[in-house]
């Protein structure tokens, strides 16, 4: 909240909480925010934050659903584990072999992918994907298949002699991506994945030295893309403990204080430096400082907060308690 305060450190209730397993963790969270809400607390007071989206938000989200908690999550996904990244990651493979392999296989298999092209007017990329299933050699694919995948790599050929991302996008737009992704029909997370991806393109092209192609594949397979809820007013908001900005809550919950689970300041690849310094959809170079200072002005800004931490992992392995817990 912008008019919030910061309260003396005697003026906030901290409880420490160490559930058996992380979904133990979430069900005790569960309970605590609906008896919070069962107690007239606004929604839009209370912030859930996870150390690790990609192991708690889902969970929170079937937790809070069961019991007709209102939330808004966002969810945070690696590009490469989306339909569109899989599309846009695997037409820069056929790029590297124009032929039948399994690159234009899994191309053609991908439900966004219905190239735009005069010989596919009367071909769909599913009859495509069967007729060269078992194929090795162009001509072991039967007519009109043949002369549509024959146009589809010859376009792929002419990308990869031209090199740049403009001709690359150009191959996109001829794959159908774009025209499948802003159908209305198409879930939005679709659409700000693509977007995203969208500008990682545009940062490989302001930074590029001649590899362009190859500098958006590092690129593309580096990023990671947030999806923000579109309706947060009158809901409990789940946030990711890297992604706070300066928000605050009255009442805080901090899942997930593990070594294990906490953001980490890994080191990147040099070849793709100067594009993750000019895109604002990666991560900042130390994470786990950020984290910490967000979690930190969180409690200093709350009424309670509820710190938690799972004891061990499904094996009986115990977790390893996140530095910020002993400060």
């Amino acid at each position: 909240r912008p008019d919030a305060t910061t309260l003396w450190l005697d003026e906030t209730t901290v409880e420490t909480s160490g559930a058996s397993s992380r979904p133990g963790e979430v069900r005790y969270t569960g309970r605590q925010v609906q008896e919070l809400l069962g107690d007239g607390v606004d929604p839009n007071d209370i912030g859930v934050i996870v150390t690790a989206p990609s192991a708690y938000a889902h969970r929170l989200a079937s937790e809070f659903s069961a019991r007709s908690v209102p939330y808004a999550v966002a969810r945070d996904y690696d590009l490469d584990g989306t339909s569109v990244g899989a599309a846009l990651l695997t037409a820069l493979e056929l790029l590297d072999e124009t032929e039948i392999t399994d690159a234009l296989r899994s191309l053609l298999d991908n439900s966004l992918v219905e190239p735009v092209l005069p010989s596919w007017e009367h071909v769909d990329s599913e009859q495509a994907h069967d007729a060269i299933t078992d194929a090795k050699e162009l001509s072991d694919v039967e007519e009109p298949y043949r002369a549509a995948i024959d146009e589809l790599l010859a376009e792929a050929k002419t990308v990869a002699d031209d090199g740049s991302i403009e001709a690359y996008r150009r191959f996109v737009e001829r794959l159908g991506i774009e025209d499948t992704v802003e159908d209305r029909t198409t879930t939005g997370s679709q659409r700000v994945v693509y977007r995203s991806a969208e500008r990682v393109l545009d940062a490989v092209e302001r930074t590029g030295d001649g590899a362009n192609l190859e500098r958006a594949r590092h690129a593309l397979g580096a990023v990671s893309v947030t999806d923000e809820p579109t309706i947060r007013d009158g809901r409990v908001e789940v946030l990711g403990a890297a992604e706070l900005g300066m928000r605050t809550f009255d009442h805080v919950f901090v899942l997930g204080l593990t070594a294990s689970h906490f953001p980490s300041s890994a080191n990147r690849l040099a070849l793709v430096n100067a594009v993750t310094d000019a895109h604002p959809d990666f991560a900042e170079a130390d994470q786990a400082r950020r984290a910490e200072y967000r979690i930190a002005s969180l409690v200093a800004a709350a009424e309670t907060v509820t710190l938690s931490r799972p004891k061990q992992q499904l094996d009986g392995t115990e977790y390893i308690d996140a530095g910020i817990l002993a400060e």
